[in-house]
């Protein structure tokens, strides 16, 4: 799979700060179960510890959702967006949150892993920090192609601040990921075992029939309602 990026990435340098963002759509209230709770107090720690990182939350979020008063003008919502959007604003982001959590819409019900939108924003370039609560992490390295968090504001905030004091090493994580996702979610990783399934699936079958239809012959006078075999 080749990248998604169509916009150049903008380094932190030439954007005097980083940008962080979070990304997600909001099915119950506070978008609890994308733990948008805790990127919030996530975002209200760090920001008291730096003061070179804006927040970004796209989807249908608002401030009326959580106070987010004392961020002031460091937090900006983008709404819900077309996926034409993404690629430029994916270039000037440094990283994305995303702290969900299962179990939290409904007994057993919980999101894949990486979610779309990281995996989306990996593609494009952006180092994630995600949770992984059940432990669905089929290939990626921790800490060296994405991070895994726990879905608590302290830990999101020392595990980034990791990051964000060594500028290289964040460019390098994304980097990583970036390629991580294109291997993992590639034509040939994806569709090719699912096509040799179908095909395999397929020949059973019209072996199955040819040899039906040599070692039996369909009874005539099927009961009512039955399929002759």
């Amino acid at each position: 799979m080749s990248t998604r990026l169509t916009c150049p990435r903008i380094s932190p340098r030439d954007k005097r700060g980083f940008d962080i963002c979070f990304v997600a759509n909001k099915y119950i209230p506070q978008g609890k179960d994308k733990g948008y709770p805790v990127f919030v107090e996530f975002a209200k720690r760090l920001a008291g510890l730096r003061s070179d990182v804006t927040f970004h939350v796209a989807g249908n979020y608002s401030p009326a959702d959580l106070d987010v008063e004392s961020l002031g003008s460091r937090i900006l919502f983008h709404g819900t967006q077309r996926a034409e959007f993404f690629p430029g604003f994916h270039a000037r982001m440094d990283l994305i949150v995303s702290p969900n959590v299962p179990n939290v819409l409904g007994a057993g019900m919980f999101d894949g892993f990486p979610t779309g939108c990281s995996v989306a924003a990996a593609l494009d370039g952006v180092a994630v920090f995600c949770t992984d609560e059940l432990q669905l992490n089929p290939c990626f390295r921790d800490g060296d192609e994405i991070v895994i968090v726990r879905p608590e504001a302290g830990d999101l905030v020392d595990k980034v601040q990791c990051y964000l004091n060594d500028p290289a090493k964040l460019a390098a994580l994304a980097k990583r990921g970036q390629a991580a996702m294109q291997r993992v979610f590639s034509h040939s990783a994806q569709l090719s075992p699912r096509l040799e399934l179908i095909r395999s699936l397929l020949a059973g079958a019209a072996g199955a029939d040819i040899s039906g239809r040599h070692g039996s012959r369909a009874d005539p006078h099927p009961a009512a309602g039955g399929i002759p075999c």
